[in-house]
């Protein structure tokens, strides 16, 4: 298997490797997703950027334990991803800001605004990457 792995992989397996040698503290999480593991477990973690779709263990980036809001990385075994979740779990609303670029408002014929429009989406709004767009026969 490690043959199969790019150059960039076995170095961050190295990487990973030394850091847990020489170091108490894991080291900070670069990119962090949210995910089902094969068992169904809610998990965080960051890419290992490997053909297997794999992901490197991280705390919880909402419960910190050094108080640093820096989630770390567990130099645990890489854990398989079953399915890739929405990245902020229990948000109470989405804030959203509308024509916020020049482009945008030229695009959809409106005039440039003077403040950015700001508007709300329901809960009901968060989609799973990959997961199908259910539309209301309302909507359509």
């Amino acid at each position: 298997a490690m043959a199969a792995l790019s150059l960039w992989s076995k170095t961050k397996i190295a990487h990973r490797a030394l850091w847990r040698a020489f170091n108490t503290q894991n080291p900070p999480a670069a990119r962090i997703c949210r995910f089902l593991d094969l068992n169904g477990n809610e998990m965080f973690g960051q890419p290992m950027d490997t053909p297997y779709n794999e992901y490197l263990p991280v705390e919880n980036p909402f419960e910190c334990k050094d108080g640093s809001n820096r989630a770390h990385v567990i130099l645990d075994p890489p854990i398989k991803m079953a399915k890739m979740l929405y990245p902020v779990p229990n948000i109470p609303t989405i804030i959203c800001v509308g024509l916020n670029y020049k482009d945008h408002a030229e695009e959809v014929g409106m005039e440039i605004p003077r403040y950015p429009t700001l508007f709300s989406k329901g809960l009901n709004t968060l989609q799973n990457p990959y997961d199908p767009i259910i539309i209301p026969e309302c909507a359509k």
